[in-house]
């Protein structure tokens, strides 16, 4: 209904327009088409003069904007140097209006006329098919999970590629679009060729529209675009399989599920309870912002979530009880525990991986199967709910409606916006750690559950460089890194023959370590080196023999795609006992990291520390004592 509805309400205002204003002799041309061929409805002489004129005026106010802006620098005439461009584009954007309504869409309407062959019937199959392309097309793309064994020529060794983007897949997202537009324009002409002969004084035909302006203003204006995608039973799922309490029972510490209806909001679920001091828990998720504001290639910029603040550097932050305060019901459920999780993890996402999956995007937009949801923007909730606001001035939408949803197919995202839109921490860094260092944390855990090997622990590499390019912050890490995570430079298992497939993917160790140092003028510069421990989700020859096993029978282990959604107990079991393993390899690195580099016997640096944050107000800081990350590898 979102996607065609709209097509038949615009088809038929247009094809009442031209009935009624003589703009274009499209409409003889569409009385034409019942006889014969319809003649091209070519646009009279004054529409080209006025299309002449109007672009004339719009370059010559824009050469004096650029004259004003070079000869005229004192303060008087910075009102005229800023209005000029700002006319210039109202003057393109009117004469794109004219050209449309006088040339392009008169066109359209010949050529559907041309293709239905009668202006009084609309075939809706072309619709239709596009739709069920469109489905079909974006369940492949997210459920694809075609594997080969490749061998390395070079080493003979065998490893297992993932193939989740191949020339089938990508032919079936290109003609699932292609015929979804398709139907779409040829919808739109040829209900404006009806709206040309419609009769308004037939009942019927009235309450056919009504009721579909009626369903698509309630669909894309009253209703919430986020109800309509994937992330509600995401977070669904998420909660079901992860949010649970702990409580005493018969003198035994066991797990209870939260209730369906229990709101987890950040300010309270998220809190440290009275006397406790770890951990502060961070979610780390990104959002885009246009306008130029990241560097050229990067479309995304840190979004975090914690009991005391929602925001990133780029936007700035706004206190989280405040915005749980002044947040419609709708955004309110996104403000909880429960919501952070899955906003962090939204790797799905529509329009915020840039050039890497464009296609794949646009599918996602139009058939919902979409992560992510739209936010409120701490930029504006400053300036909108500040005391000195002007009362007509907006503020946050009650729902997002259906322009949220073009502005994620078109990519509009501006960075002074109501809400921004909010997906993966992976989407800026896929392991958190440049929201650790720039909290000035001197004891890092880090949990990179990335499936990026080979080459190995590329998407540390990527955070490090990201840390060093935004806070300067330099790390060391140890000097075999390179092949201790890579698979098949492990210790080989006993017997080899029937263990060559397992002992392939096997890595020297599943940890890492390392140091880092803030930069001077830094406000940590002076809390010295700072100790990184780095688990890596992979195999290693000391691992537990029963996980080795379910290792040697389920070959895609432990780098499963994160569009699986629906893991069954084997496989929660596998990642349950990697994890533990992993905690306890990284907890004895931390342990012999803080020994070696310990001066003089000194205590080692604390995971607790100051952290220089926004005024709340009120005079107090807040304290950053832990974190836990987003993201779809973390």
């Amino acid at each position: 209904m979102l996607l065609f509805g709209p097509a038949v309400l615009l088809g038929v205002a247009m094809g009442l327009f031209y009935r009624t204003v003589e703009v274009s002799p499209v409409a003889a041309s569409v009385a034409a088409a019942g006889t014969g061929t319809p003649d091209f409805p070519a646009p009279p002489q004054s529409v080209w003069w006025a299309l002449g004129i109007l672009g004339l005026l719009a370059v010559g106010v824009w050469l004096a904007g650029q004259l004003a802006r070079a000869h005229s620098p004192d303060v008087r005439s910075q009102k005229v140097r800023r209005g000029l461009p700002q006319t210039s584009v109202m003057l393109a954007r009117l004469t794109g209006v004219v050209a449309m309504v006088t040339i392009g869409v008169p066109t359209l309407v010949w050529i559907s006329s041309l293709v239905l062959q009668g202006g009084s019937s609309v075939r809706v199959g072309g619709p239709i098919v596009g739709v069920l392309l469109t489905y079909g097309a974006s369940v492949a793309s997210v459920a694809w999970r075609h594997r080969k064994v490749v061998t390395d020529k070079g080493t003979g060794r065998k490893s297992l590629k993932a193939a989740p983007r191949g020339p089938v897949q990508l032919i079936l997202v290109a003609l699932a679009l292609t015929v979804l537009v398709a139907g779409w324009l040829l919808l739109f002409g040829g209900m404006a060729a009806v709206g040309m002969d419609l009769d308004l004084g037939d009942p019927v035909s009235l309450v056919i529209l009504g009721a579909l302006l009626v369903t698509v203003f309630f669909l894309g204006v009253l209703s919430d675009e986020t109800t309509l995608s994937l992330h509600p039973f995401y977070r669904r799922r998420l909660a079901a399989a992860f949010a649970v309490r702990r409580v005493r029972r018969d003198g035994r510490t066991v797990a209870r599920a939260y209730g369906t209806e229990e709101r987890t909001t950040l300010s309270s679920y998220g809190r440290l309870p009275a006397g406790t001091a770890f951990p502060h828990v961070i979610f780390a998720a990104s959002t885009m912002v246009g306008e130029k504001r990241t560097a050229p290639g990067s479309h995304s910029v840190s979004y975090t979530f914690c009991s005391h603040w929602v925001g990133g550097p780029d936007l700035g932050y706004v206190g989280t009880r405040q915005l749980e305060a002044l947040a419609p019901p709708r955004l309110q459920r996104d403000l909880t525990v429960q919501g952070a999780v899955a906003l962090s993890g939204a790797a799905i996402a529509a329009s915020i991986g840039g050039q890497r999956a464009a296609w794949y995007e646009t599918l996602f937009v139009v058939s919902g199967l979409r992560l992510g949801a739209w936010m409120p923007n701490p930029r504006f909730m400053v300036e909108a709910y500040s005391p000195d606001r002007v009362w007509h001035e907006p503020r946050l939408p009650h729902a997002r409606r259906l322009s949220y949803l073009l502005r994620e197919l078109i990519g509009v995202h501006a960075s002074s916006a109501p809400l921004v839109q909010v997906t993966d921490g992976g989407f800026y860094d896929n392991l958190g750690l440049v929201e650790l260092f720039r909290r000035g944390c001197t004891r890092i855990y880090c949990v990179d559950a990335s499936g990026d090997d080979p080459p190995a622990a590329t998407t540390l590499a990527e955070t490090l460089m990201l840390a060093y390019a935004e806070l300067g912050v330099h790390t060391e890490l140890e000097k075999d890194t390179w092949s201790s995570f890579t698979a098949g430079g492990g210790e080989a298992l006993t017997p080899k023959d029937p263990l060559a497939a397992l002992s392939a993917r096997l890595s020297q160790k599943g940890v890492i370590t390392g140091t880092f140092e803030y930069p001077p003028g830094s406000p940590f510069a002076g809390r010295g080196t700072g100790r990184l421990v780095v688990a890596k989700s992979s195999l290693w020859s000391n691992l537990p023999y029963e996980l080795l096993a379910h290792a040697q029978s389920v070959e895609v282990f432990p780098k499963d795609s994160t569009g699986d959604q629906f893991f069954d107990d084997r496989q929660y079991a596998g990642y349950t006992a990697l994890g533990r393993a992993l905690g306890a390899e990284a907890f004895q690195a931390m342990k012999g990291l803080e020994k070696s580099s310990a001066p003089n016997g000194s205590p080692p640096a604390q995971l607790m520390v100051p952290m220089p944050e926004p005024h709340s107000g009120n005079g107090t800081r807040f304290r950053f004592v832990g974190w836990l990350s987003g993201g779809s590898g973390t």
